[in-house]
């Protein structure tokens, strides 16, 4: 295995663990169901929500851009 192949586990689990974390969106159920619905209220992320939004917006970048390096490694080699 290459070094990056080892950097593309911890930001893996990190993408997983913080996705987990999130609360569900159950607002997109009253948007389909026809029920009266806050899913187009504008809503600001506080705290650990926000934390956990770019926590998860930084690791799919990563996990992109490591994924991508890796690939054009092994294809060289």
């Amino acid at each position: 295995m290459i070094w990056v192949d080892y950097l593309i586990i911890p930001v893996m689990l990190v993408l997983i663990i913080a996705s987990l974390l999130q609360e569900p969106a159950d607002d997109a159920y009253g948007a389909f169901s026809g029920e009266k619905s806050d899913l187009f209220k504008n809503k600001k992320l506080r705290g650990s929500e926000l934390f956990l939004n770019y926590t998860i917006i930084v690791s799919v970048v990563l996990f992109i851009i490591l994924t991508v390096v890796s690939n054009s490694i092994d294809i060289r080699w």
